[in-house]
């Protein structure tokens, strides 16, 4: 993403070896909890946590597997998980895994923000008010400006991949679907 995001030139590197066939992009598949659950096992030297543990990482996570392995070094570096008499234990609620971002992470998710235009990042940060999902309108609302704008900048920032991606429109029991205007985008805030 970072590539992408700063023009760097190994992106043009990239799109040439495409063309000249000289490289296969290989697309990592998500993992599933219980895939999370061997991992914890294996980097625990086979201690048995509760199955919430894995569940609670692979929600956090969504199964990005690098992601994964940063967020368990977060919380291994703030004594979460901590080793006691050659055991590994739990030592705070599980509620402590959703507000562990690795450090590393914060400094790439707040360098991405700095490049963006300052419309995007007003978006963006009325968006993170609003919640996981939203409308345009509803955000256009919040900084009492263009709806179209506003939908055209989480459109940019959706096709991009960055920090948000477009959800369906929801369709209520009736039939209809909302939200019921002329820019119905709904977007929802990524992981």
């Amino acid at each position: 993403m970072d590539v992408i995001v700063a023009r760097h030139p190994l992106r043009a590197l990239i799109q040439d070896l495409r063309v000249r066939r000289q490289c296969e992009d290989i697309a990592l598949p998500f993992l599933r909890g219980p895939h999370v659950a061997a991992y914890l096992a294996q980097r625990f030297g086979g201690h048995a946590f509760q199955p919430e543990l894995a569940r609670a990482v692979h929600q956090r996570t969504d199964g990005n597997p690098l992601f994964m392995v940063r967020v368990v070094d977060e919380l291994v570096a703030l004594r979460v998980l901590e080793e006691e008499d050659g055991r590994w234990r739990l030592r705070t609620p599980l509620a402590e895994i959703a507000a562990a971002v690795p450090e590393s992470l914060r400094l790439l998710i707040e360098k991405q923000i700095a490049r963006l235009e300052p419309e995007a990042q007003r978006v963006l940060e009325v968006a993170s008010v609003l919640g996981w999902e939203f409308t345009a309108a509803s955000v256009a609302a919040g900084l009492a400006t263009d709806a179209l704008a506003v939908e055209e900048s989480c459109d940019a920032l959706s096709r991009q991949g960055q920090f948000l991606s477009a959800s369906p429109l929801f369709t209520r029991p009736d039939g209809r679907r909302w939200p019921a205007t002329t820019s119905p985008t709904v977007c929802t805030q990524a992981s």
